[in-house]
């Protein structure tokens, strides 16, 4: 389950179907994920530990704004059909059937393998830069 253990475990305790999307209505996804899904969030990450959150010149809209471009957000299925938080093609999104993730940014769609998935060019396109510097870590590393 990973990163959503606590987001099912509350759900359950609630007496809700965690991947219904009546429950993802009822717990305030957004809420829950900033606190439970630390990977995905800047609340609940290495931004809150370092006391940058605190800081108010700080400009939270932004870096979430840029953090879930990659990273993803709660895609949940209005009554009417419309899809919010859509699109999204975010690595962590949590989609409406409650599964996570988008295959699309380790996986292209003419090759779905784990070998492709696996290399350090692929990991780079997203890890790279001040804010993810792994690439150029392992690229000196060589």
């Amino acid at each position: 389950m990973g990163p959503l253990k606590p987001y099912y475990i509350k759900a359950r305790e609630a007496g809700l179907d965690p991947v219904g999307q009546e429950t993802a209505k009822q717990l305030d996804p957004e809420e829950m994920a900033k606190t439970a899904l630390t990977p995905l969030f800047p609340d609940s990450g290495i931004l809150a530990k370092i006391g940058l959150l605190d800081d108010p010149q700080y400009n939270h809209n932004n870096v979430n704004l840029g953090c879930i471009e990659c990273h993803g957000s709660f895609i949940i299925a209005e009554p009417e059909g419309k899809l919010k938080g859509w699109p999204n093609a975010g690595v962590g999104r949590i989609n409406p059937d409650g599964s996570l993730g988008s295959c699309t940014y380790c996986h292209t769609r003419h090759k779905f393998s784990v070998a492709e998935a696996r290399k350090p060019e692929t990991c780079g396109q997203c890890h790279l830069g001040p804010d993810h510097p792994q690439h150029e870590i392992y690229e000196e590393s060589k």
